[in-house]
Formats: structure tokens, sequence, C-alpha cells
């Protein structure tokens, strides 16, 4: 089930999935091999994603090969996540403790 947005003017983006929400941090880390694998299993060149997620070429050619120090916007990966037809968590490093 997607999770559906939900307007929060004072807090940070807030997503509900059923009835919890989900609260993103300001910036993501991508996993840039997952995102590269799940780019080739798609069939999807670096154009035809960033075309799909309606994001610069350039954006995604960052994610696969170059490391971010501060990572990437949470909407930017959704929209990579709903083009390749995965979530989120799909597509960003969890920390040691298992959070994003």
């Amino acid at each position: 089930m997607r999770a559906q947005p939900e307007r929060n003017w004072n807090a940070q983006p807030v997503l509900r999935s059923g009835s919890v929400p989900v609260k993103f941090p300001a910036m993501l880390a991508v996993n840039r091999d997952a995102l590269r694998e799940r780019r080739l299993h798609a069939g999807l060149s670096v154009r035809e994603l960033a075309a799909a997620a309606r994001v610069s070429v350039q954006t995604v050619v960052d994610l696969e090969h170059r490391p971010r120090l501060r990572g990437s916007r949470p909407s930017t990966v959704r929209r990579l996540a709903e083009a390749l037809g995965c979530e989120v968590a799909d597509l960003v490093e969890l920390d040691r403790k298992g959070a994003a």
C-alpha cells in the first residue's frame, strides 16, 4: 500500500503508511548499488530513468557514481522509487542501527 502525503507545514515531511506516520530526514543517503541494480533490472538507461522520475540526467549520474556527502532530498528519492516501481526504503542506505 502506498503512503499518502499529509500536509504538515510546521514539521518535516510526514507520510502515512496505513495508520502509522513515517517521518523522513531532510536528506537521504542513496545506496548507489541498489539504484543502479534496480535501473538495470527495469531495463532503463540513465536518461530514461531521469525522464520517468522527472529529475536531471546529472542527478541520476551523481547518485549512481559519486559519493554524496549530504545525500538527496526525500522527494527526489521518492520520484526515483516510483519510476523504478519500488519503495524508498529499497534505495536508501541504512545506518548501523537500521534507521534511514
